[in-house]
Parts: C-alpha cells; sequence; structure tokens
C-alpha cells in the first residue's frame, strides 16, 4: 500500500488469537491475511489453542504459530483455558485481530488494561445458539457486536451489523484463494453435484440426507469434508466421501463435478459456493442470506426452495448443455469481482488506522 514504508511495517506485530486452527472457510481467510501481511513485512503471529493447528492451508514462512495451554481432548477446558491465558502471550507493542466472539474478550481486556490497538473482525453473526447454552453465550456474543472498531468480511454483514448493533461502518469483501482461480488441474466430470459435508445445525445436512434420498440413483454425489465420523451420515446413501490434504487435491475435488449444491439455512457470505464458481461450477442453493451478494438467479447459480426442487434444477442444467455452459461461464465471471487481493490491501489500510487509535 502507498504511503507504508517497509521500515514501519517491520515495527508492527500482528498477533490473532483463533482457538482453532482448522479446515474452516473462515480459517482459510485468516491465514490468507496473515500470508499477505507477512510478505509485506509484518511480524504476525497465531495464538492457537494446544494441539489445534490441523490445517491444510499454506502458511508463509514468517508465519509463526504459538500453541497455548494445555490439550486434555475436552474442547470446552482447553479452550476456557486458552481464553485466560493469550493475554500473558501477547508481548508488547502489539495489535490484535480477533476473529470470533470469544476471541473478542481477551483481545478487549488488552486494550482495556495496556491500551493495546485492534480489530474485531466478523465473517458471520454467531448469536444464533440454541437453548440452553444459547441463554448464556447469545447476550455475550450480542455485546461484541456493539464496538467500534469492527471490520465486516462483506457488505451484507456490515449492513446487519449497522441495523442491528448501530456498528460496522468498515467492510471488505472476501472471496477466494487466488489459487482457485490459477491453479490448473486435470479432473474428469465424475460426479454431478460437490458438497461440503459439514456438521453444524445450520449447514443443512439434514436438507442434504433428504436431497441423496430423493436423487439416489440418478444424480452422482461427491461429499468433501475433514471431518471422518460425518462418512456414516452419508453410508448407504451412494453419495462418495473425499478427504483432501491440500488445496491441489480440494481444487481436483470440486472439478470433477459439474455442480455446486449449498442447503445452509443461513450464512453471512459462504465463501464455498464462489470457490466452486471461480472453477466454473455454477452453484445450486437454498436462500441464506449472504450468498444474495453475489447470486443472480437463473444466471450464475440457481436458488431453489426444497430438496426436490434442487434435484430438478440440478438434473436440469445437466440435460441442457447450452444453458449449463452459459451459467459456467458467468460463475466464473462473478468469482472474478471477488479475487482477495483488493480486501488484503484495504485489511491493511484498516490495520494501520487501527495502530494509530
Amino acid at each position: 500500500m502507498q504511503g507504508i514504508d517497509t521500515s514501519r511495517r517491520a515495527r508492527l506485530k500482528i498477533v490473532i488469537p483463533i482457538i482453532s486452527i482448522s479446515w474452516h472457510g473462515g480459517t482459510r481467510v485468516l491465514v490468507q491475511l496473515a500470508n499477505y501481511l507477512s510478505n509485506l513485512g509484518y511480524e504476525v503471529v497465531f495464538l492457537v489453542s494446544r494441539n489445534r493447528c490441523r490445517t491444510p492451508f499454506e502458511l508463509a514462512n514468517d508465519v509463526r504459530v504459538i500453541n497455548v495451554g494445555v490439550f486434555t481432548r475436552v474442547k470446552a477446558i482447553d479452550y476456557s483455558i486458552f481464553l485466560c491465558i493469550v493475554p500473558f502471550y501477547v508481548g508488547t507493542n502489539a495489535i490484535l485481530i480477533a476473529n470470533f466472539f470469544v476471541t473478542y474478550y481477551p483481545v478487549r481486556m488488552l486494550w482495556l488494561i495496556k491500551r493495546m490497538p485492534y480489530i474485531y473482525f466478523v465473517q458471520d453473526i454467531e448469536s444464533k445458539f440454541r437453548l440452553p447454552l444459547g441463554l448464556v453465550l447469545n447476550p455475550f456474543c450480542n455485546w461484541t457486536y456493539r464496538d467500534r472498531r469492527i471490520v465486516a468480511a462483506n457488505g451484507h454483514l456490515r449492513d446487519r451489523l449497522l441495523n442491528e448493533f448501530g456498528t460496522a461502518s468498515r467492510a471488505i469483501s472476501v472471496g477466494p484463494d487466488r489459487v482457485f482461480y490459477d491453479l490448473s488441474v486435470q479432473s474428469a466430470k465424475k460426479y454431478d453435484v460437490v458438497y461440503f459435508l459439514r456438521k453444524e445445525s445450520w449447514k443443512g445436512l439434514d436438507r442434504f440426507q433428504r436431497f441423496v434420498e430423493i436423487s439416489k440413483g440418478r444424480l452422482t454425489c461427491l461429499c468433501v469434508s475433514q471431518d471422518e465420523s460425518l462418512r456414516e451420515a452419508i453410508a448407504g446413501s451412494g453419495a462418495e466421501f473425499c478427504k483432501p490434504r491440500d488445496d491441489r487435491e480440494l481444487i481436483q475435488c470440486i472439478d470433477s463435478a459439474r455442480c455446486f449444491l449449498l442447503t445452509s439455512y443461513r450464512e453471512g457470505f459462504a465463501l464455498p459456493p464462489l470457490e466452486g464458481m471461480a472453477r466454473g461450477l455454477p452453484a445450486v442453493l437454498f436462500r441464506c442470506g449472504g450468498p444474495d451478494q453475489y447470486v443472480v438467479d437463473g444466471r450464475n447459480a440457481i436458488y431453489v426452495d426444497d430438496e426436490d426442487h434442487a434435484f430438478r434444477a440440478i438434473e436440469m442444467l445437466i440435460a441442457d448443455t447450452i444453458r449449463y455452459s452459459m451459467m459456467s461461464d458467468e460463475a466464473r465471471q462473478t468469482a472474478e469481482k471477488y479475487r482477495m487481493d483488493n480486501s488484503l490491501k484495504l485489511m491493511e489500510k484498516f490495520v494501520i488506522e487501527c495502530s494509530e487509535w
């Protein structure tokens, strides 16, 4: 970014507390941000709950990962200890980036005690926990969204935060990693559908299970997940399971399919369909909020109302090769508008502003 010299970047340390560096799409965005800032000359550090750094995303050589706390195999215990002791690992003269409502609290404490500058990078509004846990967590979560230092991951989230909490005037526009545009792989179209399998209730696994019942024997489906336990969720459905080890294998999975299916009930953005669109796959998806930013119904994707509608939409696309080709081209053109480079430059601008608050 113009106006920021190398020596100034070298003096700034950026610390990102994160309870788990996983396969999650939000983690991918943070890894892209960390790599970008590190390559510009910033010192970038992830503080992660011990033994919770299991990710296929490639970190730049200069990005440090520091394990904090203990590993007991009980996540609630590990995360609680991690959050309590994170402030002791930050050091001095750091800029903090909170990325989840629970990591917001130690970051906020460091600001109160040491006046350490921070950004609260919001990739979704999380305050939807079910009862009885929601009685405790939702108010704590909602309180964090009233902070004036929020940077929203996209315009949809910014508008929601403004309307619901009166905050988040700053926003970037997250998008696929450049590898989804640039990597060349050879993969035959073996499947009609690729689906990212997740266990969270709002991801719509129940919808997917009904979909495969309806389409069994008529459509082929590849499920992508890092969670081996989810194999059982699709057992007997006829769908195949893949656990990619890196981006190349993930892109091979996407390229082996004709359409991308999203069954979520709600999304702050939904990056995976856009990653599929970057590879030329039209998305078939339920209305869930976030994708409204990039979906043009009937042109680059198709919105559906139920599982039977999803089946008929995919069947129609596969049969109509001319329409499929047109939607595939539109999908690629849409994804091109969401390359991350410009957003990462804007995020650096917010980091510098944060250091001067």
